[in-house]
């Protein structure tokens, strides 16, 4: 007898429940409408978070140089690096000219490096003899 008015009780619940829901989401059949909280737009990708996609990009593009070498790697498959390699670099330039911070003696080393990798990326693919994309 218990049991069944923990049913009865379930299936009320769940049809009020449904019925809500149901009207929430099509407030033209005669329910309220429920007002939905505002969705924040993402946050921007920190300075930190693009330095390490643009690590991620070079060490990807520097392995991309040694299969082309060792001709395993198309000269487009080469130039499709290098372009994801310069998407990287611009998005982390703009960002950092934008926010304007000032970096600390070790992030400015970094910088410093991740700027190297880049230009020498860059130079592996002049001496490639790809077409530039």
């Amino acid at each position: 007898m218990r049991s069944a008015v923990y049913i009865l009780a379930g299936a009320v619940a769940g049809a009020a429940a449904f019925y809500v829901a149901t009207r929430a989401v099509h407030p033209r059949s005669g329910g309220a409408r429920l007002e939905h909280p505002a969705v924040e737009a993402p946050p921007r990708a920190s300075l930190s978070s693009l330095a390490d996609t643009l690590a991620l990009a070079v060490s990807s593009f520097e392995l991309r140089t040694a299969l082309f070498g060792s001709h395993q790697m198309q000269c487009s498959d080469l130039a499709r690096g290098l372009v994801l390699l310069e998407e990287r670099w611009a998005a982390y330039n703009s960002t950092r000219r934008g926010e304007r911070v000032t970096l600390d003696s070790s992030q400015d080393a970094a910088d410093r490096s991740l700027y190297s990798r880049v230009d020498q990326a860059e130079r592996r693919f002049e001496q490639s003899a790809c077409p530039r994309p």
